[in-house]
């Protein structure tokens, strides 16, 4: 039987001729590719893997500059002197302290005395080198050479508040004795501290009888629902001068 040429179906190899004409050294010619591949990806994997690594070393060394900084030992080393020192204090003390204080030393005493009246007082047998406690509400100085405690109280704060409650209430009692305002009043007076004598005087020019005697750090004080002001004088714990004011003051008694 004789088939048509034309229906035989053309048979093509579906393979480049590079690679397999030829015989053996198509063969070899592909395997030499297959081997470039594989060292293209080999090469491919060590740098990821280079990378990988930089990257870890990277992040552990940022961890560590994190944690130094955070836990640096000679901060630790410093916090844990200072609890022993604060530890030391405070077994000394009178009081009994829950919270941890704020050390500081004292540089320039002199200084320090100079602020106000009650840094005078509270500092008064302090010296430089001592070292200050404070605590929310209270107050240690201690002087180490010596071993011991030279101050052990209220901080200035609070004593300043306590003063000046201590220095309304004495104001308001004397104000009921001397008549300035009933025996029931409940009244709050206004307090104003003189800084500057001779500037009030010149403000207060039309009112001169009533300031002649004004002295620096005497209170003024204004009972404004009485309509009665008085200069009183701390140290002598006593009214100096008493007047009546509306918008002048009027002396009633010096």
């Amino acid at each position: 039987m004789n088939i048509a040429q034309s229906n035989v179906p053309e048979v093509k190899n579906k393979y480049p001729n590079n690679l397999f004409n030829g015989g053996v050294n198509g063969r070899e010619r592909l395997q030499s590719r297959v081997n470039a591949y594989k060292k293209i990806s080999l090469k491919s994997f060590l740098t990821s893997l280079g990378s990988i690594k930089a990257i870890i070393i990277f992040i552990l060394i940022l961890q560590l500059i994190i944690i130094l900084s955070i836990y640096n030992p000679i901060t630790i080393i410093q916090n844990f002197q200072n609890q022993q020192f604060i530890n030391q204090v405070l077994q000394k003390a009178k009081g009994t302290y829950t919270e941890t204080p704020v050390v500081a030393s004292v540089t320039d005493v002199g200084k320090l005395k100079q602020d106000n009246v009650i840094n005078a007082e509270i500092y008064k047998d302090t010296k430089n080198g001592d070292s200050v406690l404070v605590f929310t509400n209270s107050l240690i100085i201690y002087r180490a050479s010596e071993g011991s405690i030279i101050y052990e109280g209220d901080n200035p704060t609070v004593t300043s508040q306590k003063n000046q409650q201590t220095l309304l209430n004495n104001i308001q009692a004397l104000a009921k004795t001397a008549g300035l305002i009933g025996g029931d009043s409940k009244e709050i007076p206004q307090l104003s501290v003189v800084t500057d004598p001779e500037q009030l005087k010149k403000q207060n020019s039309e009112n001169g009888s009533f300031y002649s005697d004004i002295m620096k750090n005497d209170i003024v004080v204004f009972f404004t629902q009485e309509g009665k002001v008085a200069i009183y004088r701390s140290d002598k714990q006593k009214f100096i001068t008493i007047g009546n004011y509306s918008t002048t003051i009027q002396t009633v008694q010096n």
